[in-house]
Parts: C-alpha cells; sequence; structure tokens
C-alpha cells in the first residue's frame, strides 16, 4: 500500500516542498529545491505508519532441480533503502553515520505552524518579582543593555551579562499569513539561547512562535500573544 505523501510549505519562497518519507521519525535538514534554501523540518517516518509489508515468496523450485541451499537466517528481509537527507541530532532520534558537510553549516529554523497575530515580548521575572512586557511595532526592533552611545529599541536593565544591541527581531506583516517575527544574532560576549538551543551569530535566523523563550545573558524574552 502506497504511503501518504509528505507536503509542506517552503519558509523562505512558499513552494510547496514534498520530501521523501524517511524510515525513521525526526529532524531532517531540507534543501527547497525551488530557492536551494535549507532548514531543519521534523517528519513523520514510516515508523509511524505500521511495519512495511512482508516481502513475497519465492517461487517453488522446479522438479528436476536440485534443492537449494539453505539462505542464511534473517537474509529474505527487505533491506530498507538509505535516506537522501542529513539526520540531524534532536531528541529521540540517534546521529547518522555520515558527519554533515562543514561547507554547509546546519541554520536553525523554525517554522511558523499557522498564522500569528500581533505578539510582545515578556520579560520572566521571578516568584519575588513583576513580568515587564515590551511592544513589537513593525520593522527592525534591537534588543540589548542600556547604552547611551549605542541605545536599543528596547533596553534590558539589571544584566550586565547582556551585549549592547544584541539581537533583533523583525515584525513583518501579511493581509493572508499575519505577522512574522524573525530573530537575528547581531553581537554577544555570551550565548544567545532560543528554547535552550545556542544561537549562531553568523548563520542563524530563525521565525518564532507564541511560547519561543530567548535568553540573552541571565535574562529570559517569552514571545506572547497580544490579548
Amino acid at each position: 500500500m502506497a504511503t501518504e505523501k509528505l507536503v509542506y510549505p517552503c519558509p523562505n519562497c512558499k513552494q510547496p516542498i514534498t520530501p521523501k518519507r524517511p524510515l525513521i521519525s525526526g529532524v531532517y535538514k531540507i534543501t527547497c529545491p525551488h530557492c536551494k534554501f535549507q532548514h531543519q523540518l521534523r517528519l513523520d517516518g514510516q515508523d509511524k505508519l505500521g511495519a512495511a509489508p512482508a516481502a513475497p515468496a519465492a517461487p517453488a523450485a522446479a522438479p528436476a532441480a536440485p534443492a537449494p541451499a539453505a539462505a542464511p537466517r534473517g537474509a529474505g528481509a527487505p533491506v530498507p533503502p538509505p535516506f537522501g537527507g542529513i539526520r540531524v541530532a534532536g531528541p529521540g532520534v540517534a546521529p547518522a553515520a555520515a558527519a554533515p558537510d562543514a561547507s554547509q553549516p546546519t541554520k536553525t529554523e523554525t517554522i511558523v505552524s499557522k498564522k500569528m497575530g500581533k505578539a510582545k515580548l515578556t520579560q520572566l521575572g521571578s516568584m519575588f518579582s513583576f513580568n515587564k512586557t515590551y511592544d513589537l511595532p513593525l520593522g527592525d526592533n534591537i534588543i540589548g543593555r542600556p547604552d547611551s552611545s549605542q541605545p536599543s529599541d528596547i533596553s534590558i536593565s539589571g544584566d550586565d551579562c547582556i551585549s549592547r544591541r544584541s539581537i533583533k527581531i523583525t515584525v513583518g506583516r501579511d493581509e493572508l499569513k499575519g505577522y512574522s517575527y524573525k530573530l537575528k544574532v547581531l553581537k554577544c560576549t555570551n550565548p544567545v539561547m532560543l528554547n535552550d538551543q545556542p544561537l549562531d551569530l553568523k548563520y542563524d535566523e530563525p521565525y518564532l512562535n507564541f511560547g519561543d523563550i530567548i535568553k540573552l545573558g541571565r535574562t529570559s524574552l517569552r514571545l506572547d500573544p497580544v490579548k
């Protein structure tokens, strides 16, 4: 029985992509065939569709032919074809035997799962302090440590581990697709984390979803919907 085809839109050019379904569910590195944009995507594998059908039985030998030697145990089992993509280690996913090509650095990308509305940043406080909120208007929003010579649009006070003009969140809007929030690291002495994953200053420009948590220094910022 044929397996259901995987189809999803490219986060860059929005053209449909139909990757080959892998044998094992996990996170894979995908390259868009239309615009060559590389990103990571969690794919449901054949393991979620049930066991593969058994191989057809071999035809009976002709009566005059001698009996063939017994085949090694397990020799009749179907051999799974190799997956063409590159496996990326993640929760519950074993690393692939082949290492990724060093000339093609892996980008941390998230795909917006649904149409998003207007959002704000919430600075998460401790149990003894209140959460602060910051508006995110359309366009570029620079976030960093307060500095009169290099001011940020959103200044985070009380944390000297944050760099000046550390990150940028670019807010876009489309009448059909809603709002988009793209994160870019501009400068960081300490690693900038997105959902506990470090971001690369040169290569990573992920889109944000509601509930994503950005960590700068000792400060945590969460993307929340505006009610």
